[in-house]
């Protein structure tokens, strides 16, 4: 007696995901700190309802020279 088993698969797309990130920042918009002290960037915070995401921040602040300074961040999904 042969008993053959099948298997049946539809493969579907998967939906595209077009709702952006939500990125929150770990501070504050603007920091001000004394020349000479340290900087340690707060960072942020990012969620996607669907995938991981990747966070890029590209900047630097030099605690000894006045000045104003950017950090940018970018975030991926």
């Amino acid at each position: 007696m042969n008993t053959d088993a099948y298997l049946s698969a539809v493969l579907l797309p998967l939906p595209v995901d077009e709702t952006p990130p939500r990125v929150t920042l770990n501070g504050g918009e603007l920091i001000t700190i004394a020349i000479g002290s340290s900087f340690d960037d707060p960072g942020v915070e990012a969620y996607d309802d669907r995938t991981e995401v990747e966070i890029i921040s590209e900047g630097e602040v030099d605690t000894n020279t006045l000045g104003d300074y950017t950090i940018q961040y970018t975030v991926k999904d």
